[in-house]
């Protein structure tokens, strides 16, 4: 019996040292507290940006054209390269527009010489008119057909000059001084009339650039209504002290 009451003496005793031991190792384990810092919020403006997908565009943006129809015959580029005003792009053939010169030349000097004799029988006519050793409708007559030969040069002269414009657009030359771009036709094609390519290419003046982007109708309406907003603060007086920069 004795034995048995040291037995239980010494189990709990055990115990009371584990719950020591247990309570001490929970204090080491919890530690100090952690140190927190603290920061004070206050509401401000701020700029919040927006990307848009846009395309840059040239200060001049200029199609090269094919004025008059044909076969392209040759290409004096480099695709993407720069170029100068004046310099040749294309040569389209000439040969058809060449024949036309041709022709209009001969109708012009045909038409000069019918005014010459025209001028000549006015001027043989004229003197006897005033003498009465002619009629008054022989110097009309006269009178008539001088008017019309020199009409007739005068057109002729001016479907010579027609035709050498449209032969001087064989030779497409650039406009401007720029970047050209990449040609929509090749050696051999036929331009100048649709389908066939008539655009045939743009040179771009880079010196300045426009970009274009587009806007969703809720962000012009927000654009709008802060520009508003801008123009009625520059119309209302401002305390320089407390004025701030405004940006959109």
């Amino acid at each position: 019996m004795h034995e048995s009451t040291l037995f239980k003496a010494g189990l709990l005793l055990g115990m009371l040292a584990m719950l020591i031991g247990c309570g001490k190792k929970a204090d080491q384990a919890q530690g100090p507290p952690p140190q927190v810092s603290v920061v004070t919020i206050e509401a401000q403006k701020v700029q919040v940006p927006i990307e848009f997908v846009g395309e840059i565009l040239g200060a001049e943006d200029i199609a090269i054209r094919a004025r008059v129809e044909g076969f392209l015959e040759g290409i004096h580029f480099d695709e993407g390269g720069e170029v100068e005003a004046g310099q040749l792009l294309y040569t389209i053939e000439s040969q058809p527009y060449e024949a036309d010169v041709a022709a209009f030349m001969s109708r012009v000097a045909e038409a000069k010489t019918m005014l010459a004799k025209a001028t000549s029988d006015l001027n043989r006519i004229r003197p006897l008119a005033k003498a009465r050793a002619v009629s008054e409708s022989d110097l009309d007559s006269a009178v008539a057909e001088f008017e019309a030969a020199e009409a007739s040069v005068q057109a002729a002269e001016a479907n010579l000059r027609a035709s050498k414009i449209n032969l001087s657009y064989t030779r497409v030359k650039a406009p401007i001084k720029g970047i050209i771009g990449k040609t929509h036709a090749k050696v051999g094609d036929f331009v100048g009339r649709s389908p066939n390519p008539v655009i045939l290419n743009t040179v771009s003046n880079i010196a300045t650039v426009r970009v274009q982007f587009y806007l969703t109708e809720k962000q012009f309406l927000q654009v709008a209504r802060r520009i508003q907003e801008l123009e009625k603060a520059k119309q209302e007086p401002v305390d320089s002290r407390k004025a701030k920069p405004s940006t959109l």
